[in-house]
This record gives structure tokens, sequence and C-alpha cells, in this order.
């Protein structure tokens, strides 16, 4: 199978199995991965659980907002993303030259695995969980009316 790279990236990339794939954001020189990546742990349990304490997480030294959770009356996990921001960690900002791939840009969308541990009043112990899940938090839709022609999938 091939595929061709998102506008901006030029090459064509072609997909091995098993195989890890080239890097679409490569850290600047001398970066590493790490501090290119915000990330954030949350813990909520039990129904009508508020919004906790707001966690940043930091791309390249800035802190970045990246959402918050919550329980419903039913129990029910509440993903809320950012803030729909995006920023440089480099002053003076680069120039955007395209919509994605912006080197020395960062944004709040954000994605991550959750896991459950599940208790059930009365009963000792807790209910096996096979699978977890994922939740993706898309950048704002600033155009609803206006169909995208690239979709989330097509970038990732």
């Amino acid at each position: 199978m091939e595929m061709t790279a998102g506008p901006g990236l030029g090459d064509s990339l072609a997909i091995v199995p098993n195989t890890q794939g080239v890097r679409r954001n490569v850290p600047p020189a001398g970066g590493n991965v790490q501090d290119f990546v915000a990330s954030v742990d949350f813990t909520v349990a039990g129904l009508n659980q508020p919004f906790g304490p707001r966690k940043t997480g930091t791309v390249g030294g800035v802190d970045v907002f990246l959402g918050e959770v919550c329980t419903d009356a039913s129990g029910r996990l509440v993903v809320l993303g950012g803030e729909g921001k995006s920023q440089s960690w480099v002053a003076p900002a680069p120039r955007l030259e395209d919509y994605l791939n912006n080197p020395g840009w960062f944004d709040d969308v954000a994605d991550g695995p959750v896991d459950a541990t599940i208790t059930i009043a009365g009963q000792p112990g807790a209910v096996p969980v096979n699978e977890g899940a994922w939740v993706v938090i898309g950048p704002p839709d600033f155009a609803p009316d206006v169909v995208p022609i690239v979709s989330l999938y097509d970038i990732m």
C-alpha cells in the first residue's frame, strides 16, 4: 500500500507493517520528543464528581492546558478538551506556512487512553475491564457549515 503525505510534507511514504514510521513532527536540534509532548493523568471516581483542579502539561517549556474530567449523575465519564489554542514556544513566533506541521508551534488538541477500574458497592474486589478506550479532543469547528476536505483520520 502506498500513501501520499498531507500538504506541506512533500514526499510519499510507504506503509510497511511492523515498522516504525517517519515522525511527522521532528523535535528541534538538541530537543527530546518528551520535551514536546504534553501529558497529564486524571483520576476520577464516583457519581457526580466535579471537575478537579486544572492540569497543564508542557510543550517546549510552555504550559498547555489539555482538558479536564468529571462524572455525571450516572457515573459516566465526561471529558472536556483544551481551550482551542495554538501557540509557539519560539520567540518571535515563526511564520505559519501550512495548516499542519509548522515548526515551533503546538496546539491543545489532545488524545489519550482511558482505563477504568469498576467496583460495585457490597461486592469484594473490582470487576475486570478487558479493554480500555481512547479519547480524542479535536480542534474547534470555527466554520460549522464548511465541510473539511481532510479528516482527522487522514492526517493521523
